[in-house]
């Protein structure tokens, strides 16, 4: 089996009244007071990596893919620990291997306990379930697909004081080939949709675009989406009609753009909750 670096041990550890709650990125979303939807300022951000702009889309935020870019976890259930179980002194460690599928599901092929704590596994297969993931691309196809990911589970300490740690690949650094960068792009105005606004609803939407040499955008897909669906009709409309301008030399075949768009609503004192999006700043 090929062997992945490893990143550190994160330390999900969630009180099993909290164990569906979603995570995004290993980061919990957070509430915050906020004021009546309609009377707040809106931004739509859209973002790739640290590039950052309010409506008018910026060139930055739409980058060439150059190499396939691995199945990367988006949504992060952490698993509950066993009821009235208590780990061994050196803990439990459940090795997960499966495929990540083009909707961004996960479809476990192996789930792996020692012998005689199957209940740990299953609490593994359980919140899998709730796993979503931002697919691989494969850029020579300009596409998602799938691709094998595998993660594994750490539990120690029991029921009442449970530890739940979390170890995955390291994602591989993006690389952009400096003849394949756009000098600017133009993109019509995506609103925030109004019921998702008066629900104090945040979220984001990834994109894959395929543009044309000429720059016209020739096919749009949804590569991950928070909540599912909820922003994707706006999105869509705007990055259909998205145009670019290559550098020069230009290219001489299609090209293959990535994007994020990510709705935030920021709080202005209210008593409403607003339901957070990791990628949002308070």
């Amino acid at each position: 089996m090929t062997q992945h670096p490893q990143l550190p041990r994160r330390d999900l550890v969630a009180p099993p009244t909290q164990s569906r709650r979603r995570v995004a990125q290993g980061v919990e979303s957070r509430s915050c007071a906020a004021a009546h939807a309609w009377s707040r300022k809106v931004i739509l951000i859209s973002t790739m990596g640290v590039f950052a702009a309010t409506v008018t889309l910026a060139a930055e935020d739409t980058v060439l893919i150059d190499a396939p870019r691995a199945a990367t976890p988006v949504t992060i259930a952490t698993p509950t620990f066993p009821e009235n179980a208590v780990a061994p002194s050196d803990g439990v460690k459940i090795q997960v291997i499966g495929t990540v599928l083009v909707d961004g599901t996960f479809r476990p092929q192996a789930v792996s306990a020692p012998e005689g704590l199957q209940p740990f596994s299953d609490a593994v297969s359980d919140a899998l379930k709730w796993w979503r993931f931002a697919p691989a691309i494969d850029d020579t196809k300009c596409a998602v697909k799938e691709e094998v990911f595998s993660l594994s589970v750490s539990f120690e300490g029991t029921a009442n004081q449970p530890h739940i740690y979390m170890t995955m690949p390291k994602p591989k650094p993006e690389v952009e080939h400096p003849s394949r960068i756009f000098e600017s792009s133009w993109s019509p105005k995506v609103d925030y949709p109004s019921k998702m606004l008066a629900n104090d609803i945040e979220g984001h939407v990834e994109t894959i675009t395929r543009f044309g040499v000429d720059g016209v955008a020739e096919s749009v897909s949804i590569l991950s989406s928070t909540p599912p669906g909820a922003f994707d009709a706006v999105v869509l409309r705007a990055a259909r009609r998205t145009t670019v301008k290559y550098k020069s030399p230009p290219p001489t075949e299609p090209t293959c753009g990535l994007r994020t768009y990510t709705f935030c609503i920021p709080g202005s004192g209210g008593s409403r909750p607003v339901v957070k999006y990791f990628g949002c700043k308070d």
